[in-house]
């Protein structure tokens, strides 16, 4: 009942019952297997653990279990942990692909550049068609500034799926690099073919005008004719912006790693609880949004239209303006109406669940390299919880909204006290005035290399510094 649930896309309610089953049986691997990837699929990883330890503990030879257990520790930000996980199934099963993709995206994230491209390579000389592994090889090379190389791996990612817009958006990057302004241009001009919405085509195509020696007059006036939506960028982490991005698993990668939820305590500091009533007194300003909190959990399902998109996009607006702050759980005219249904204060549970939802919020829609920039609590106000952000503008490049079930990314920027995404021009104006100099990103590429039940562990998801990466 619970894996035809789970098909059906009901986790929610397969859940309850696989962990019944557990409960009832908790020797059975394929029950504690399912509800690992049930977990997972809720994003619950830290929950899903003691069910893959538990299996591994079982089953120390099973190299699936290994890597799933090495995912999720991954997932965590546990990277060394899931080192150990990966090279224990190599061990077992050296010849599975996506073992040594997965392992190659951990490395990455702990900064061992050299050792995951050789992951990477024999990765893909185990599977060949693996585009995700020659891409993300192309955008090692390229982090290394060997371009040329770089290109060859782009070439053979092409190659395996020619209409794939970001693998032409990364090689153009890496022909641009290499001052070839002419030969880039026929794969950003091939990017905005396959993708009309691909502004980071756009802005790419701009600057290899300009290096061209176009009139600036007749930039600014192709930039006027420039279709596509308001956004401008490829959705890159903070952190990221101006570097080389590895792919995204299925459009929602390792880009995205969510750090572990922060520690689910109410901030103590009287200052923070002084700073935010005296926020309280203050209309909303283009530095300053409050929003309420739905009665129910069950009234904020994901989505762009969603709580969170819109906790998101308010983020994203004052991340690309002058910062300011957010807090949630207070109406627009600054009544505090808390967090919990029904008022009171939100026990401890409710408390972490709200700390992790934040967290995967962040990691979702703008990714994780913006934690720097954000610093949140919950707070007690009047009797009342609420959840501050104290933003700071960023400094390294704009950031962007991620809109997956839509396919794009999108720009927004604080104008008064809304938030707004400008019009194309407009936000390139915006940003060569916010951040001189900066550049499009390489974008990210692929689709997932998903779990394989009944073959081997699904892919890690995972992002490094400066980097995002994932499987296609």
């Amino acid at each position: 009942m619970a894996l035809s649930l789970r098909a059906l896309g009901r986790q929610e309610e397969a859940l309850p019952l696989c962990l019944r089953a557990v409960e009832l049986d908790p020797s059975t691997t394929d029950f504690r297997t399912l509800a690992s990837y049930l977990l997972r699929d809720l994003r619950r990883f830290g929950d899903a653990l003691p069910h893959c330890k538990a299996i591994v503990s079982a089953t120390p030879n099973d190299a699936r279990a290994l890597s799933n257990m090495g995912g999720m520790l991954a997932e965590l930000g546990r990277h060394e942990e899931a080192l150990g996980c990966f090279d224990r199934a190599i061990r077992i099963e050296p010849t599975q692909a996506i073992l040594h993709y997965n392992r190659a995206l951990s490395l990455q994230e702990t900064g061992r550049f050299g050792e995951a491209l050789e992951e990477y390579m024999v990765a893909a000389e185990l599977d060949p068609r693996n585009t995700g592994a020659h891409n993300n090889a192309g955008i090692m090379l390229a982090e290394m500034d060997r371009d040329r190389e770089a290109i060859e791996h782009f070439d053979r990612a092409i190659k395996l799926d020619p209409g794939n817009f970001k693998l032409h958006n990364n090689k153009a990057l890496s022909l641009q690099r290499l001052k070839m302004p002419r030969e880039a241009l026929v794969h950003f001009d091939r990017a905005i073919e396959l993708n009309p919405g691909n502004a980071d085509a756009y802005v790419g195509r701009l600057s290899c005008l300009s290096e061209l020696g176009l009139p600036d007059e007749e930039i600014g006036h192709y930039a006027k004719e420039v279709p596509g939506p308001a956004a401008v960028g490829s959705g890159a982490d903070l952190g990221d912006v101006g570097r080389h991005a590895a792919v995204e698993a299925g459009e929602a990668a390792h880009a995205d790693r969510r750090r572990p939820a922060a520690a689910p305590e109410v901030e103590s500091d009287v200052g923070r609880a002084s700073l935010v009533e005296s926020l309280l007194t203050r209309d909303e300003s283009e530095v300053l949004e409050f929003k309420s909190w739905p009665a129910s959990r069950r009234d904020r399902p994901s989505g762009p239209g969603s709580m969170e998109g819109n906790v998101a996009k308010e983020l994203c607006g004052l991340l690309n303006t002058r910062g300011g702050d957010l807090v949630i759980g207070v109406g627009d005219d600054g009544t505090v109406e808390g967090l919990a249904p029904g008022g009171g204060r939100l026990g401890r549970r409710e408390r972490g669940e709200m700390l992790e939802w934040t967290a995967n919020v962040i990691a979702d829609y703008l990714g994780a390299g913006c934690n720097r920039y954000l610093d949140y609590k919950i707070v007690e106000v009047r009797n009342l919880d609420v959840l501050h952000f104290a933003v700071a503008a960023s400094t390294d490049g704009p950031v962007m909204l991620k809109k997956r079930l839509e396919g794009k990314h999108e720009f927004f920027v604080r104008v008064g006290n809304t938030c707004r995404p400008p019009g194309l021009e407009d936000a390139l104006v915006h940003i060569a005035a916010k951040w001189p100099g900066w550049s499009p990103r390489r974008l990210p590429a692929g689709r997932a290399a998903l779990e394989q039940e009944g073959g081997m562990a699904g892919a890690v998801q995972s992002k490094g510094t400066g980097f995002s990466a994932g499987g296609l």
